[in-house]
């Protein structure tokens, strides 16, 4: 008997799931006249209504910039359904393939006027779900117990498109409630290059969840808005924009002997950031030649009687751009901040000249980690070839250089061995270099400086 009554109740859930998408088909986007009881706690004043968040995040993915927009819900018993119908600026965006943001060809699915007769409209539900539907993704929890019944392309207006999508349970055994926000799914637009996205680049125009509050009823309840009718959407669904975070810290350069770390010059270094995956293949653990053929960042030209400092061949090491630098200045003392750091996975590398490199790996910057503090940094003078470690090479660089030292000047327009960052204005100064660097061989000789930390460990 147990298991009749069971089987009754899941035909039940389906012949209900089966209505409510001929309402969906059938039903103007904008106006739509629903049979199926509309829950009385839809008035204004309250503040229980299901809600969706709909929230607007950018990421990027290698060299392009991808928009997620993640549907989050909340206050609701027994979801069966939602839909939502927002308009966005082609000009801005473009519906993508969620996992590499390749754009996603929209002619196929694009029309002025809705199809009028049953069998275009459903070749047209047909191709655009199985289009756009490529760009939508459930979240893990969810995915064998959510589908897409619609996701589709409707009536461009010059620039705003519109998309729709229509999501409802497919497993009827499974009950989906939660007072708290919880994550249903996300999908994927490919930002254009150069164009930023504003705070209100999304609107919806109209919004529908479905839920089985009364199990043992015959009436499913109906929270909806529509722009179209004058009712405000925002009381059940709103946009929101987490785009960006920011990533600081402070710069210390000197070097270590036996009672710690002293303090060199005056805190000046360059930040760089870097898209992880443009640095996937690198070794950031490796030192010596291995490391100088991995250098991210060609060092300045150094030919001639010069050719002990590393110039790293550029037929083997291609210059990748970080997205964002800075450099430190004296009157920041070592203090520094990336700002409108975009959503996304990066690899900080913080380089000197005469200085081992420091790296950080895992920097992720998302909606949970939008204000990272890196601490102190302490950056460690000696690495003058910058293959990562103090040998007798950075040495025997170090003595031919201090030799030559106005002629390096005169001929490249830089100081090439100045450590403490005073730019060697005299003997004075070239001395008070020459003894950092021989009390840097004296406890460092032989030793690995190249610091590389993770932000995931």
């Amino acid at each position: 008997m147990k298991g009749r009554i069971k089987v009754l109740r899941q035909i039940k859930y389906i012949i209900i799931a089966f209505l409510v998408t001929l309402v969906c088909i059938y039903t103007n986007v904008y106006a739509t006249d629903v049979g199926l009881k509309t829950a009385e706690n839809t008035d204004s004043t309250n503040t229980n209504l299901p809600h969706l968040e709909m929230k607007v995040k950018a990421i990027n993915v290698g060299a392009s910039k991808q928009i997620l927009v993640e549907c989050w819900a909340s206050k609701f018993q027994h979801l069966e359904g939602a839909e939502i119908v927002f308009t966005y600026d082609n000009r801005k965006l473009t519906p993508s393939n969620i996992t590499n943001n390749e754009a996603i060809d929209l002619d196929d699915v694009k029309y002025e006027k809705r199809p009028t007769e049953l069998e275009e409209q459903e070749e047209f539900d047909k191709n655009s779900t199985s289009l756009i539907s490529n760009s939508f993704a459930f979240e893990n929890e969810y995915s064998s117990i959510l589908g897409i019944d619609l996701f589709r392309y409707l009536a461009p207006d010059n620039n705003n498109e519109t998309l729709q999508f229509v999501i409802s349970k497919k497993d009827y055994l499974q009950d989906i409630s939660s007072i708290d926000s919880i994550l249903l799914g996300k999908f994927s637009f490919k930002q254009t290059e150069g164009i930023e996205i504003e705070e209100n680049e999304f609107a919806t125009k109209r919004i529908k969840i479905i839920c089985d509050d009364s199990l043992n009823g015959d009436e499913l309840s109906i929270y909806m808005r529509e722009e179209a009718k004058g009712e405000d959407c925002t009381e059940i669904v709103e946009f929101t924009y987490e785009k960006y975070g920011n990533i600081s810290g402070a710069i210390e350069t000197g070097y270590h002997n036996a009672t710690g770390f002293e303090t060199v010059g005056k805190n000046i270094a360059t930040i760089k950031l870097y898209n992880a995956s443009d640095v996937s293949d690198f070794e950031w653990d490796s030192v010596g030649n291995t490391y100088k053929t991995k250098r991210l960042e060609i060092q300045p030209i150094i030919e001639g009687e010069y050719n002990l400092c590393y110039r790293p061949n550029k037929n083997e090491t291609p210059k990748i751009e970080p997205v964002m630098e800075i450099t430190t200045t004296e009157e920041d003392l070592g203090s520094f901040k990336l700002e409108k750091v975009l959503f996304g996975e990066y690899v900080i590398v913080i380089d000197k000249l005469n200085y081992a490199d420091y790296i950080i790996t895992d920097v992720v910057v998302d909606a949970t980690n939008k204000e990272i503090d890196l601490g102190n940094i302490q950056l460690e003078a000696g690495d003058l070839n910058k293959d990562g470690k103090i040998d007798k090479t950075d040495r025997t660089i170090f003595l031919k250089l201090y030799t030559n030292a106005k002629t390096f000047e005169e001929e490249f327009g830089m100081v090439a061995f100045d450590l403490n960052d005073d730019e060697n204005a005299g003997k004075s100064s070239e001395k008070v270099d020459r003894t950092y660097m021989l009390k840097i061989l004296t406890y460092s000789l032989n030793k690995t400086v190249k610091k590389v930390e993770s932000l995931a460990e």
